[in-house]
């Protein structure tokens, strides 16, 4: 693990050596993008080489395509006109609604963890006794 910290250290380095003249704030962001990406796709072709795994399945898939439903729903809910406090608070609870509602229902429904749907079935049988008690 040293050996792709250095790497990402280096590349991290190097490129915001490169770009941030050239480039100000976006080549520091850009530097970060291009050190993060390479540092990821040389993990991942070292896991898929030694290790004899593929760590992403069709649930990968699954999870990007919730995440860009909920963006995508968000970018239909209008913007408060007057930015008030109250205002964009709310507008901040509606769209965490619409983003918890899309995204954790879609992980739910479609069973794209194990892990997360035995934990919601153990708390909702948890619920449900407790609530019988009342």
């Amino acid at each position: 693990d040293i050996i792709f910290i250095l790497l990402f250290s280096v590349l991290m380095v190097a490129s915001n050596f490169y770009l941030i003249p050239r480039y100000g704030f976006n080549g520091a962001a850009a530097a970060s993008l291009f050190s993060v990406v390479i540092y990821n796709l040389v993990k991942l072709f070292f896991i898929r080489q030694k290790l004899r795994i593929q760590p992403f399945t069709t649930n990968t898939l699954k999870v990007f395509l919730l995440g860009g439903a909920a963006y995508g729903a968000t970018l239909l809910i209008p913007h408060a006109t007057d930015p008030t406090l109250i205002r964009t608070l709310l507008d901040m609870l509606v769209r965490s609604v619409v983003v918890t509602t899309i995204f954790g229902g879609g992980v739910l429904l479609w069973r794209v963890s194990e892990d997360i749907s035995a934990g919601f079935a153990a708390g909702w049988r948890y619920v449900s006794y407790l609530w019988q008690k009342i």
